[in-house]
């Protein structure tokens, strides 16, 4: 039995969560040793728990930094995931999906905890669902009411505002076509709903509805599931249909499109524009007739230009163009729907509650409402829950509303805003642009450019039957590329005056603007800014505390100070200090 590195986690709490987890799971110490091999991994690999405990990583495994998420996560102090291929003892191909977690102890690196999924798991998870009937069924369903995975008809959608009535419209026309639709909106405002009601808009029989959730899904499993498998593909592997090829006439629902990975991206388009699909493994082509219906809730521009959304896979996808009005822009819809989810919720939680009181009413219509319609919802059965057989909904029956956002601190915001350009309305960015890291590109559009996209920056559409023709607004296009220069020179202002302040330290800069550095770098480069660090010693006993707090361990100081290894190293030698943190 190996020792134990670990003072506050323990070894037998450990062994009781994951000895029978679903999940391989491994504990590698400091050093790259084996402190804990769980049953699903030994069986996964071939190793005897015996052999492997207390043995390095490299003499069990053929696998370099590069290649594993473990070793990786060791050298850089940070969680890592990946989808990798690798050999057994008894030589057998692995395809796995592995996410590594980096332990810390008082401040300083101590191991990593690694969880591995085997592939087999989406066969299991695809016979599932053919088992259920919900992969493959009898062709010759009859017509009748919508199925049970897809109960949502435009009967269901409840809203009188202008800019609801007006996005049921344009789904409602669209699904009596076979264009892909793209549905955009909040989290919260009903996407999978409209996405329901427009599979069962059109007549017909019996037709199935799949709905994928993109990102919580990995990538070498979501392709099984959406493509199928062809036995031989892998270990373990067996003839499946994926969706597409299962849909037969019905639809698939893809959302949170922009999350799937550029390389499965491109997979997808040979099936929106040759209607085919090659199961994993196989090089034959099978034709597919099902409709796509995709989903996103952030900017689908502001994706393209940070490289998370392909621009010839949205031009199919976004065939038609459908923006889901929030709550808060649905004037006279919050009344209509608190009192349709007071009705919805009456039978099920055995509440005699029959409306809301008008100062009720009047207190919600006050509210933020970042959660949207489903915000909503839960906070109208929430109260019903508290009113107690009360017939009427007061305000003190939200008692889960306003307490915590009273309560919670104001954000900080790194550095001031721009300010908006001559003659333009300060708007807020698109609903969570401002929480992903948009990388290098995001710059190329503004936080005040995303926010009215559907109403400006989209062509303006004239239906003609059943041709929609674009036409480019070219004047809102000319105003906003001149707002994107002035708010691209005050951003090259922001940036040179925090540099001044901070020496020219760019870690230090690049925390102070909420940037990563990576993300400093990019826009250093693109404004063309130059600026030499000067000598500092602050830098210096910055990197000592660090060194000392990492117990000397190079690659979990340069995390913390929010730099690679090599320009730690670099910094080290400049200032004597490669001898483990003493001077040379």
């Amino acid at each position: 039995m190996s020792e134990w590195p670990f003072k506050t986690l323990g070894r037998r709490q450990i062994s009781r969560v994951f000895d029978d987890y679903h999940e391989g799971v491994f504990i590698l110490d400091r050093e790259a040793r084996f402190v804990y091999y769980n049953e699903r991994i030994s069986r996964m690999d071939g190793y005897a728990r015996e052999e492997v405990l207390g043995r390095a990583f490299t003499d069990i495994y053929n696998l370099t930094e590069q290649d594993s998420v473990s070793l990786a996560c060791l050298a850089t102090g940070r969680p890592a995931k990946k989808g990798l291929y690798y050999r057994t003892k008894a030589g057998t191909i692995v395809n796995a999906f592995c996410n590594t977690y980096p332990i810390f102890e008082e401040g300083r690196l101590a191991g990593a905890l690694c969880f591995t999924l085997d592939f087999n798991l989406a066969s299991l998870y695809l016979e599932e669902l053919v088992r259920t009937g919900r992969l493959a069924g009898d062709d010759s369903a009859s017509p009748g009411p919508p199925p049970p995975d897809a109960p949502y008809t435009f009967s269901h959608l409840v809203g009188q505002s202008a800019a609801f009535v007006k996005a049921a419209e344009k789904a409602r026309e669209a699904a009596r076509h076979h264009l892909p639709i793209m549905l955009v909106g909040e989290t919260g405002t009903g996407k999978e709903l409209f996405a329901q009601a427009i599979h069962n808009h059109k007549p017909g029989r019996s037709r199935r509805f799949m709905a994928v959730n993109c990102p919580a899904i990995p990538e070498n499993l979501l392709e099984s599931l959406l493509f199928g498998t062809t036995r031989g593909a892998f270990t373990g592997a067996v003839d499946k249909a994926g969706l597409f090829e299962a849909a037969r006439g019905g639809t698939v629902f893809l959302d949170e499109i922009n999350s799937m990975s550029l390389d499965l991206q491109s997979k997808l388009l040979r099936v929106l524009q040759e209607k085919k699909v090659s199961r994993v493994g196989s090089t034959r082509e099978v034709e597919v007739d099902c409709r796509i219906v995709s989903a996103t809730s952030h900017n689908p521009y502001a994706e393209i230009s940070a490289r998370r959304l392909r621009p010839d896979l949205f031009y199919r996808l976004g065939a038609v163009l459908i923006h889901i009005p929030p709550l808060r822009e649905r004037e006279g819809d919050l009344g209509l729907l608190a009192g349709h989810f007071v009705k919805k919720h009456q039978a099920v939680l055995e509440s005699r509650t029959k409306g809301l009181t008008p100062e009720a009413l009047a207190w919600l219509k006050r509210q933020a409402w970042p959660g949207t319609v489903r915000e909503l919802e839960y906070a109208v059965a929430s109260a019903m829950v508290f009113a107690k057989g009360e017939s009427y909904l007061k305000i003190e029956n939200f008692s889960t509303l306003g307490r915590f956002a009273e309560a919670a601190p104001p954000v900080a915001v790194a550095g001031p805003p721009a300010p908006p350009g001559p003659g333009q309305a300060t708007a807020a960015p698109w609903p969570g642009d401002d929480r992903r890291d948009a990388g290098p590109a995001a710059s190329a559009l503004s936080p005040d450019e995303t926010i009215p996209f559907f109403f400006s920056a989209l062509p303006a559409e004239t239906e003609t039957g059943a041709e929609i023709e674009t036409v480019p607004d070219w004047e809102d296009l000319l105003r906003r590329q001149q707002t994107k220069e002035r708010r691209e020179e005050l951003e090259k202002e922001m940036i040179c005056g925090i540099l001044e302040k901070t020496g020219g330290h760019k870690a230090a800069a690049a925390a102070i603007l909420g940037l990563s550095p990576q993300l400093l770098h990019s826009k250093l480069k693109k404004y063309s800014i130059k600026y030499v660090t000067a000598e500092n010693p602050d830098e210096r006993e910055a990197i000592l505390r660090t060194l000392a707090r990492t117990g000397g361990h190079k690659s979990a100081a340069a995390a913390l100070l929010g730099m690679s290894r090599q320009l730690l190293h670099s910094k080290m030698k400049k200032y004597g200090l490669l001898d483990d943190g003493r001077r040379s």
